[in-house]
């Protein structure tokens, strides 16, 4: 059962706040420089400090980063009004060994990617908290007639870690895409992640708040 929403590519305060009216329980912010919803250091910790709530996690999407601009982010925040909070996580959406997530001492979530080593980063990685899983991913899957293959595939490293099975799993999704029961029970999901994009905005990062809320309604009918 879809329990959290997650909302990722957030860039802005009014954002921020009206996923606060819409409860919205998690909120990611995009530090990838090629991304569309790419957001500076300087103005998240503006974001944060204005809005920040203990009820809510904060994911910090990195990719292909240098460790000290990742370093950077973390002395900046742990300077600022909110400090390093345990609701504040890193989320990694490249290829890298264990000891490089590792290495920030943070929780964090790795975007599941069949080209890198997911067996090593889940048995590994000491400070890996859950697995971000794809619906295009799992497109090919279900499209191959082999997502029962997967689904087992990965519970079966999740059981060969240490507490592995309490791993999070999040669904990222687009919107409009309609979910497969199959997989959000077989895998036992309870977030499900969406990222500003056209499809909700006004236009170029300027949201509609309106497409916002029609969609999030029918999310949290599943």
């Amino acid at each position: 059962m879809i329990e959290r929403i997650k909302i990722d590519g957030v860039y802005d305060e009014r954002t921020t706040r009206l996923l606060e009216e819409l409860s919205v329980s998690d909120i990611g912010f995009d530090f990838r420089p090629k991304s569309f919803n790419f957001l500076q250091g300087h103005l998240f910790i503006s974001i944060l400090e204005k809005t920040y709530s203990e009820a809510k996690r904060y994911f910090l999407n990195f990719a292909d980063e240098k460790k000290f601009m990742i370093e950077k982010c973390l002395s900046d925040l742990k300077d600022s009004k909110i400090g390093l909070r345990e609701n504040i996580c890193l989320e990694f959406s490249d290829i890298n060994e264990p000891a490089y997530y590792d290495q920030f001492k943070r929780p964090f979530f790795w975007h599941y990617n069949s080209d890198g080593n997911p067996k090593r980063v889940i048995q590994e990685s000491k400070n890996l908290k859950g697995i971000v899983l794809s619906h295009s991913h799992f497109e090919e899957y279900v499209s191959g007639g082999n997502s029962f293959s997967f689904c087992q595939n990965l519970l079966q490293m999740l059981a060969s870690r240490d507490g592995g099975l309490n791993l999070e799993l999040i669904l990222s999704l687009d919107w409009g895409i309609k979910l497969v029961p199959s997989i959000i029970d077989m895998l036992d999901i309870e977030v499900v992640s969406f990222s500003i994009n056209r499809k909700i905005e006004v236009c170029y990062r300027n949201l509609n708040s309106t497409k916002l809320k029609e969609n999030l309604s029918r999310i949290r009918t599943f």
